[in-house]
């Protein structure tokens, strides 16, 4: 007998750095689910992890539309990336109440992986990211100390 396929598939790497562990979950949750083709699972993942974004940054009040508003108004996220979260949001609410009659292609669910990255990107890494970038480049310039600029 010779085995064609193992099952389940392997998973899509995900680079979680610089997210809260809570938030990461949902995205590492999401990527697995896209790895088995749970694409329902995907945008309904995607959708709990900006509801956890915006809970992390200490908005939850409202509805997720209001938390998306919010995220942007308050600067965390860009506007394409609140509309994009919109969008997100509203495909996920008809998910959730049981209102899509189509399941969601692959396409829709790396859209909603994109999305989430976005928001991501917005909320968390980009500073980080830059901050980190800075720091190590500051401190690979920095000037030797005296004692080891002296010839032994």
């Amino acid at each position: 007998m010779t085995i064609e396929q193992w099952s389940p598939p392997p998973m899509r790497p995900v680079d979680t750095a610089f997210i809260p562990d809570p938030v990461a979950g949902y995205f590492k949750e999401a990527h697995d689910a896209f790895s088995i083709g749970a694409y329902r699972a995907v945008l309904l993942l995607v959708r709990s992890l900006v509801e956890a974004t915006a809970k992390d940054r200490k908005i939850v009040s409202g509805h997720l539309i209001q938390k998306i508003n919010k995220l942007y108004g308050e600067g965390h996220i860009r506007k394409g990336t609140r509309d994009m979260a919109h969008a997100l949001r509203i495909l996920g609410n008809d998910m959730a109440h049981g209102d899509i009659e189509e399941v969601p292609a692959q396409e829709d669910a790396d859209d909603a992986l994109t999305i989430a990255r976005f928001v991501l990107d917005d909320v968390y890494i980009a500073d980080a990211r830059r901050a980190d970038m800075l720091e190590r480049r500051s401190e690979a310039k920095a000037p030797a100390s005296p004692e080891s600029t002296e010839p032994v």
